[in-house]
Order: structure tokens, then C-alpha cells, then sequence
């Protein structure tokens, strides 16, 4: 229905704009379709979303990066569309766009979503450990993963009930099929004992400190183990 909606309110401006040769109807709906809606038509469908924190006083981020939109790509069944308006909502873990014709925000359906990008980080859907979304943070035979999520809490604030969002973080080595979970150096070693003095002196190569680039160093020490068995 409301892509009938669409149409019909397309339609009518169209008409009242300037007078267009007979053509077929059916022909002439599909090419309005394809032109003013665009390419990326076929990326608003879902579920309405309704940000319900964004009527509360809330103190942190909830979205990756910012609460702001953004612009990223995303890669739907095999098509990458790009340059859509997106955020990748941390507390529900869900990927919302917005439909830049009717303004909604829409939930993108993760059993269709190959992967998406925003702010230089891809994000791809895993069902282990956890089923959700997880930031690739290298490509290869083994992958680094990490895992981003918030939880609430409300505390008073000059008399005001404010909603502290506070952000966690879980890494991830994806080695053979098997996710291991990842809490210190120690344990990244661990998984990829095979060359740890290699992984060590890569990382004091690099000037990468473990505890305070985490992702980097996870991506770099799984980039380069895949080198060193090659």
C-alpha cells in the first residue's frame, strides 16, 4: 500500500508539472518507479523503525560512532548499493537506513544484508557465538572480529532521569571454523601460537600497543599470520 502511495503521489505532481505523450499505463508506472525512485528502490523495504531513545535525555552514543546518519554502502543479495543514508543502531544491533523519498526509517532485513559499511568499518551478520552483527576488521583465512553492543543505565541528573549509555566491546579470532573469543594478547597468541614470536615482533615493528588499539592490532596479527603460512 504504500508503495502504491508512493506512486500515485509521484504521479500526480508529474502530471500537474507538464503533459506527457500516451504510453502504456503499466510501462509508464515501471520507467516513474526506476527514474524518481532510483536504482536503490528496491532497498526500502522492511520494517518502520521508531527511536524511541530519541525522545529521551540520554548521555553516550547508541548508534556506532555517532547518533547522527551517516552515509555508507550496503551489499543486499549480492548488489552493493552505495551512498545510502544509514546507521547501525548498537543497542537493538540492527542496520536502519532511511528512505530519502518519504523520510522513514527502516530496518533492513539481516538475512538479505551481505554486508554493510559505515565510518570505514564493515559489518557482516555471524549466528556464533552470538547471533548479531560483527565488524570485519581484516579479510582472510583467518579473520579478526569485533563485536559492538551497549547496554543502559539511569541515573538522576539535576533532578532529571538521564539514560547513560555505556558501550562494550568483544573480539573475536575466526581461525579453521572456530570463533575464539579474544580478551587480552595473551590469548590472541594463543590461538595463533604457530607464529607467535613472528606476531609479537610484527606488532613492535608496527609501534601497535594491544591493550589500547585493539582492533589494529587484531587485524594486523591475523593479516599477517595468513602471510606467514602462505
Amino acid at each position: 500500500m504504500k508503495f502504491v502511495s508512493v506512486l500515485f503521489f509521484l504521479t500526480t505532481h508529474l502530471v500537474v508539472a507538464q503533459t506527457y505523450p500516451a504510453v502504456s499505463t503499466n510501462n509508464y508506472i515501471a520507467d516513474l518507479y526506476d527514474t524518481k525512485l532510483g536504482a536503490n528502490a528496491r532497498l526500502y523495504t522492511g520494517a518502520r523503525f521508531i527511536d524511541e531513545l530519541s525522545q529521551k535525555q540520554t548521555d553516550g552514543n547508541y548508534y556506532y560512532q555517532q547518533n547522527d546518519w551517516t552515509t555508507g554502502r550496503v551489499g543486499i543479495d549480492g548488489q552493493m548499493y552505495d551512498k545510502i543514508t544509514l546507521r547501525f543502531n548498537m543497542i537493538t544491533n540492527q542496520l536502519i537506513i532511511q528512505n530519502n523519498y518519504t523520510g522513514e526509517s527502516i530496518v533492513l532485513q539481516k538475512e538479505k544484508i551481505d554486508f554493510f559499511e559505515l565510518h570505514n568499518t564493515r559489518f557482516v551478520f555471524l549466528t556464533k557465538p552470538e547471533s548479531g552483527y560483527y565488524a570485519q576488521l581484516n579479510n582472510g583465512s583467518v579473520k579478526a572480529y569485533a563485536r559492538y553492543i551497549c547496554i543502559t543505565n539511569e541515573r538522576i541528573v539535576n533532578n532529571r532521569l538521564v539514560l547513560e549509555i555505556i558501550q562494550r566491546k568483544k573480539y573475536f579470532i575466526e581461525k579453521e571454523g572456530i570463533m575464539h573469543s579474544i580478551k587480552s594478547r595473551r590469548s590472541a597468541l594463543k590461538v595463533l601460537a604457530t607464529y607467535k614470536s613472528e606476531l609479537k615482533k610484527k606488532l613492535r615493528e608496527e609501534g601497535i600497543r594491544f591493550n589500547s588499539q585493539k582492533e589494529k592490532a587484531l587485524a594486523t596479527m591475523a593479516e599477517y599470520f595468513d602471510q606467514l603460512q602462505k
